[in-house]
């Protein structure tokens, strides 16, 4: 029960502190210091996998689908590798301890220490605690990678794709007010443009169909739906318009520079 308590203590100061480096910090220094155990230390570092997934949903709120689904992927992977650890959570204990009395001659999990014997040996928690969380990330990649199908569609089944019907405006592969190098901008903006071409592709198909429409109903519904698809395409344009026009007053990669140098002067870069 203790390790749960403190897996969940993990979770909520990472979330509170928003950075999984600096809680990591804090069980780093409170474990050398003899404030906890090294089990319990172990323990909240679970938890910080699993609070700094938040961030990322977080961010995600005001993003596109793709984000979003990309932060539930994060946070399900974590999740899923610390509820296999807890299973696990002693024999894995014991196999750190092992490694680290053959390296160092000494065992973390021994709590029957006087002051001046834990002095001696407080140095080696930041360092097994260090070897805790890289094995259990690199473990957990090689366990989960297998089922990134799987866990691909359980982010998709919990952010669906709004129907047609439902459709409004949004930037598909690119967010205004973040930009990376301009190749990159270039790159995203590209893609959003063939995404534009095909709602106003799915518009003229719409149009086509209303005027071979005969029944009011659906003629109405028809004209209804063009109506939306041309207030979209309206917004996207001029979204992706702002887009380019800020990637223009930035700077192009010095490399790039580099590149076009040389193309000018006739010259190569090997």
């Amino acid at each position: 029960m203790s390790v749960l308590i403190f897996v969940a203590i993990g979770t909520i100061l990472t979330i509170i502190i928003q950075s999984s480096s600096a809680t990591m910090a804090l069980t780093l220094v409170m474990c050398y210091n003899g404030l906890i155990p090294f089990e319990l230390a172990a323990a909240m570092v679970l938890g910080e996998n699993i609070g700094t997934t938040i961030t990322a949903n977080l961010a995600a709120i005001v993003a596109n689908v793709s984000a979003k689904r990309a932060a539930r992927a994060h946070l399900i992977f974590n999740l899923f590798g610390v509820i296999w650890m807890l299973a696990l959570f002693h024999y894995f204990l014991v196999g750190i301890n092992y490694f680290l009395q053959k390296k160092h001659g000494v065992s973390i999990l021994n709590t029957h220490l006087s002051n001046l014997e834990f002095e001696s040996i407080k140095s080696v928690y930041p360092i097994a605690l260090s070897v805790f969380h890289t094995s259990f990330n690199v473990i957990n990649t090689l366990l989960l990678i297998g089922f990134a199908p799987f866990i691909a569609k359980i982010a998709t089944l919990m952010v669906p794709q709004k129907s047609e019907d439902d459709e409004e405006f949004s930037l598909k592969y690119i967010k205004s007010g973040l930009f990376s190098t301009s190749e990159l901008s270039i790159l995203q903006a590209r893609k959003e443009i063939a995404n534009f071409g095909l709602r106003v592709e799915k518009m003229f198909y719409l149009f086509q169909t209303l005027q071979t429409e005969i029944k009011p109903k659906k003629y109405y519904k028809l004209l209804s739906k063009i109506e939306k698809y041309e207030e979209i395409t309206d917004d996207l344009e001029l979204e992706i318009a702002l887009y380019l026009t800020n990637i223009a007053e930035g700077e192009i990669s010095y490399v790039s520079n580099i590149l076009k140098i040389s193309k000018r002067r006739g010259t190569s870069i090997k």
